[in-house]
């Protein structure tokens, strides 16, 4: 039984670091994230002083 938990303990810690990770990058990337948030802010800017540019 020691060998088991020897032999797997680093790839069980390795397992639960990637969960960990997976799951911060699905929080930031969520909807309401604040990446997602500021993307939609630069894609509106954009957008608008596009709209300004344009001859009336």
């Amino acid at each position: 039984m020691e060998q088991i938990i020897k032999h797997f303990t680093p790839a069980m810690a390795a397992f639960a670091v990637g969960v960990l990770l997976i799951g911060i990058l699905v929080a930031i990337l969520s909807s309401n994230g604040v990446v997602a948030e500021q993307m939609n802010k630069i894609i509106t800017g954009f957008f608008e002083a596009a709209s300004a540019q344009l001859p009336a």
